[in-house]
């Protein structure tokens, strides 16, 4: 890894653009889902537990 071996350099860039988009759709679900939860709680005239 230390050479810059071309297969590991690979192997990691995949990695961590996986890891990367995982945390991007993770932060963007939990934002819709508080989204729609604030929606129900103003419809149904409750507070939001948030």
């Amino acid at each position: 890894m230390a050479d810059g071996d071309p297969v590991a350099l690979g192997f990691v860039g995949v990695i961590l653009f996986i890891a990367v988009a995982l945390g991007l759709f993770v932060l963007k679900v939990r934002r819709d889902l508080r989204r729609d939860d604030e929606a129900q709680a103003r419809k149904y005239g409750r507070k939001s537990p948030r």
